[in-house]
């Protein structure tokens, strides 16, 4: 099996096949379950070996394994639609049906996603959906939003009641809507470095479609010598504003008019360039009388903005991280895989990064409450939303559009 390095070099030779020969190469996210009592949750468990040489005995020339959490799998199939990963995905599930193992699927294909980071971004976010439903469910990401399938059954199965499905032009064609872009759009976007896994201009181009607004919203990866010229440019090039993101929050309020010492959010008037954050509006209804922030990044810094006496803990700073008496915790780190701070019952994580981390899932183990980077996406990205068009944010089209309930 291919490590989570090994395999997003896999998923980018693909895409790069795909660009040149036609083929929809897709990605299955796969998380085992199992009941037994020698069943540890890894991937190193008994049950889940027998499972993965199942799987490999399954695989086509040129498809790829890898282990990418503990307990879950990551399968490409690089010539292989939408349809067919999921066929493949039934085919994986009765080839386990003696095994006492459930198998829960997210699916993706590059029609859908567009690029290569995309691919396995989004078939996580499908599998969190499948997730919600219960084990041993589908969910396929399509039209901007994750939909449940049948467990067993392939692409033209009968819907589920109740739940959004793809629509028969989807299904038949395996194309994802495009946003039009003419010579009156209005240009929103993103600065960062790198900007590849953003799932912003997912959020807000469905946002903008939902409204009938011709706007658009795009991906502008700058490096950090090039911030200057980057953010001068917006003003000559007609845009309307940008969001900031990694590693650009905290420079970027020099090159701008703003008393914010961090920026997520600029607004272009007049050729005036004026920034300000909207990283803290999940706070808003979010009790934090005692509250700690771990971190010392731009985001970070917009928390300690927003809740001046909240304490903060930083490697270069204080270390470790000491959450005892905290109400709400703010992870504004970038660690996804080691657990930063531990939280129980009676407090709140609110978890920066996208997809969720093993902070984010040791708290909700230990009792507290869990709000999701993707929570926090749509909450700052609401706010700058409307600072932009001057119209209120369809917030459940923009949590829709990332897996999220409304």
């Amino acid at each position: 099996m291919l490590d989570e390095r090994g395999f997003d070099e896999s998923v980018r030779g693909a895409v790069r096949s795909a660009l040149v020969d036609g083929t929809n190469p897709s990605v299955v996210v796969v998380e085992l379950g199992n009941d037994g009592p020698s069943w540890s949750g890894s991937l190193g468990s008994p049950e889940a070996l027998v499972v993965i040489d199942r799987l490999q005995g399954l695989l086509r020339a040129g498809d790829e394994l890898a282990r990418m959490r503990d307990d879950q799998i990551a399968w490409l199939l690089p010539e292989s639609g939408l349809e067919e990963a999921v066929e493949a995905v039934s085919g994986a599930r009765r080839a386990i049906s003696d095994t006492g193992t459930t198998l829960t699927a997210g699916v993706c294909d590059f029609a859908t996603a567009g690029d290569a980071p995309s691919l396995y971004a989004l078939a996580d976010q499908a599998l969190v959906e499948a997730k919600r439903q219960g084990r041993g469910t589908t969910a396929s990401y399509t039209l901007g939003i994750p939909e449940i399938l049948p467990s067993d059954a392939g692409y033209g199965a009968r819907p589920q009641p109740g739940l959004s499905q793809p629509t028969a032009e989807r299904a038949r064609t395996g194309r994802a809507s495009v946003t039009a872009i003419g010579g009156a759009t209005t240009l929103v976007g993103i600065i960062g470095w790198p900007v590849e896994r953003s799932l912003s201009p997912r959020m807000h181009n469905a946002a903008f479609a939902a409204l009938g607004l011709d706007w658009a919203y795009v991906p502008l990866p700058v490096p950090p010598e090039r911030l200057m010229e980057a953010v001068r440019g917006l003003a000559a090039l007609g845009f309307a504003g940008a969001n900031v993101t990694t590693p650009h929050k905290l420079a970027v309020a020099s090159l701008c008019e703003t008393d914010a010492p961090s920026v997520n959010t600029l607004v272009v008037r007049n050729g005036r360039i004026e920034g300000s954050s909207t990283d803290a509006a999940i706070l808003e209804g979010l009790p934090h009388v005692n509250p700690v922030v771990v971190g010392d990044g731009g985001a970070a810094q917009a928390f300690l903005e927003a809740m001046p006496r909240a304490r903060r803990f930083a490697r270069r700073a204080t270390w470790p991280p000491d959450a005892s008496g905290a109400d709400l915790v703010v992870n504004a780190t970038s660690v996804r895989d080691e657990v930063v701070v531990d939280l129980g019952p009676g407090q709140t994580l609110v978890d920066l990064p996208y997809p969720e981390t093993a902070t984010a899932r040791a708290a909700r183990e230990g009792g507290a409450r869990v709000v999701t980077g993707l929570d926090v996406l749509v909450a700052q990205g609401a706010v700058s939303f409307e600072l932009w068009t001057g119209r209120p944010a369809p917030v459940d089209v923009m949590r829709a559009a990332l897996g999220l309930p409304v």
